[in-house]
């Protein structure tokens, strides 16, 4: 998608920090800790976290993806926090874990369903025992087949299934097209996992 050309607020590209994201840090307190978000794309949500003091590292293996988030973060008002962009495989990686916060928005609906449970594993391994996990169920959606994507469906169940090794502890449920506002047909929650 990126080789192909992706202007900012088109396809998966909100433009800004994800809503869903905002909302779900009202509840979080802040502070200095080490956060990752995984196909970062532009890094705007690498950046919100920034701003409220995360050292924040965007990886994305999209070397477009990487150039552009790099462009639009030099236009950006300095933060108590900082962004990394890493350009690379999130499953190979060395990404100097662990990381006290994991916001995982849109990778894994777009990953391959073979593939979550390598996803499970390597997002639980670079977590810190007492890190959080925030997790974007997006797309919610009973019109596509469960094996229909990229974005395959998600549901709530599926994602708390695949994390064998966390407990949910808290759930955001949210308005209809709240992370991706052009899709207001799609369901989102974010979720909040700990390792048990």
């Amino acid at each position: 998608m990126w080789g192909r050309g992706l202007p900012p607020k088109t396809a998966f590209d909100n433009g800004e920090p994800s809503l869903a994201l905002i909302q779900a840090m009202a509840n979080i307190p802040s502070r200095q800790a080490r956060a990752l978000v995984p196909g970062a794309g532009r890094a705007y949500d690498a950046y919100y976290l920034a701003t409220l003091g995360y050292d924040a590292t965007a990886i994305d293996l999209s070397s477009t993806a990487c150039a552009e988030a790099n462009k639009w973060l030099e236009q950006q008002p300095p933060t108590s926090g900082t962004v990394t962009v890493v350009e690379g495989d999130f499953f190979k990686a060395d990404l100097r874990a662990p990381f006290d916060l994991i916001w995982d928005c849109t990778f894994l609906c777009a990953l391959d369903i073979a593939a979550r449970a390598k996803w499970a594993q390597r997002t639980s391994e670079l977590l810190h025992p007492d890190g959080d996990l925030l997790s974007l169920v997006f797309p919610i959606t009973d019109s596509k087949p469960p094996d229909s994507g990229p974005p395959f469906p998600l549901t709530i169940p599926l994602v708390e299934g695949l994390l064998t090794d966390m407990e949910k502890t808290e759930t955001y449920k949210m308005e209809n097209g709240t992370h991706m506002p052009r899709m207001p047909h799609f369901g989102n929650a974010v979720v909040k996992f700990n390792k048990k």
